[in-house]
């Protein structure tokens, strides 16, 4: 066979991608976030939405990421082509969803086009909960998750850990950061001048003079600060989390793509000379990284290892970002408010441990035995009769 661009090498498993091919997804993927944040940085500070129209410098990067990535997932298939075949059918494992991608992402695309000639251009969170753009995020999750479905489908479960490959690593640093930016209204991190609520006091006179000037408003933007919390803590973790149940990570993995991810959110809401505004939240963000990198490596066992790791990057992660904004004057909480803050993201990382690794608890390692004791025994009772 010859060892052509568009054929495979001689004795290569058609059934799976080869690493090189699932970093160019990879890289095609990292394309596409890339034009997303430049597009969404437009947004902010260039674009007149009232003049823009659809045909803009900021969507070409975009969508030359989109055809860069349908142009390499078409030759991975190509080169697998056989007589009598489908183009689902040559396709890789893992790569079929990443089919489903594009043409989700094609359809969201027409669609927006369609929207904006329609409605014009949006800005703020609008553009972030647009139908089209929703649909776009599904599309380019199906695509850049593709290198970790392909690593899934090649794993030997009887075989020790391997070493993640870098192109999972960009496949989940880039998922992180297109779902912080899609829910960057909710990216905690990037907002200590969330809310100014003070909160000195529960008496009947005071609660009602702070409900008469718009209390109210305050108090949901403080629950929705406590809610966005949560969910960045969960979105963290369960991306770190679900890598090391299939391969070993390299120190620094969690404090690259948690800072990143909160960079990438920032820049929805970036303004021209306004990037020392982030700094400290991207680099908190980072710092709970490292915890977790730090934890990673500690010579402990490990059911002690996975506690330790959804609670002390929540702990220290909301601790520095709560004391930080405070001491900035950015918002006043009473004690009740940043601690219950700081537990409930604990809390958040408990319940992601139990649900992720729940055969490490002793009840159900209990059950496990007791029914493989029901399993076996009937079958040495008929082993001693015979």
């Amino acid at each position: 066979m010859s060892n052509s661009f568009l054929e495979l090498a001689e004795g290569q498993d058609r059934r799976f991608a080869t690493k090189a091919e699932d970093t160019i997804v990879a890289f095609s993927a990292i394309w596409l976030m890339i034009g997303l944040a430049v597009d969404g940085y437009a947004h902010s500070n260039i674009i007149e939405t009232e003049t823009e129209d659809f045909l803009t410098p900021w969507h070409a990067i975009f969508y030359a990421g989109f055809a860069a990535a349908a142009s390499w997932i078409a030759i991975v298939a190509y080169r697998r082509r056989q007589p009598g075949g489908n183009f689902l059918s040559w396709v890789p494992q893992g790569y079929r969803w990443a089919v489903y991608g594009l043409l989700i992402f094609a359809v969201g695309g027409i669609g927006d086009a369609i929207w904006h000639t329609i409605f014009g251009i949006e800005e703020g969170i609008d553009a972030l909960l647009s139908p089209t753009h929703l649909l776009l995020l599904v599309g380019m999750l199906l695509i850049s998750s593709t290198p970790i479905r392909s690593g899934w489908a090649q794993l030997d479960p009887t075989a020790p850990k391997e070493k993640v490959a870098k192109s999972i690593l960009f496949a989940l640093g880039v998922m992180t950061s297109l779902i912080a930016f899609f829910i960057s209204y909710l990216w905690i991190p990037i907002h200590p001048k969330l809310t100014t609520v003070k909160l000195t006091t529960t008496s009947e006179a005071t609660v009602q003079e702070q409900v008469e000037k718009g209390f109210v408003a305050g108090e949901i933007e403080t629950g929705l600060a406590v809610a966005g919390s949560m969910v960045v803590t969960a979105i963290l973790l369960a991306g770190m989390l679900v890598l090391r149940r299939s391969w070993r990570l390299p120190f620094g993995a969690a404090s690259i793509i948690w800072g990143v991810s909160s960079l990438v959110a920032a820049g929805v809401f970036l303004e021209v000379g306004g990037a020392g505004d982030y700094f400290i939240p991207v680099a908190v963000t980072a710092l709970g990284g490292l915890v977790f990198d730090v934890i990673a490596f500690m010579p402990v066992k490990e059911n002690t290892k996975r506690v330790a790791l959804v609670t002390a990057p929540p702990f220290v992660m909301w601790t520095v970002w709560s004391l930080a904004a405070m001491a900035a004057q950015d918002f006043q909480w009473v004690p009740e408010l940043w601690t219950g803050l700081i537990v409930a993201n604990i809390f958040v990382g408990l319940g992601i441990k139990v649900m992720m690794f729940p055969s490490l608890t002793e009840f159900t390692d209990r059950v496990v035995d007791l029914r493989s004791s029901e399993v076996t025994r009937p079958v040495e009772t008929a082993s001693v009769q015979t």
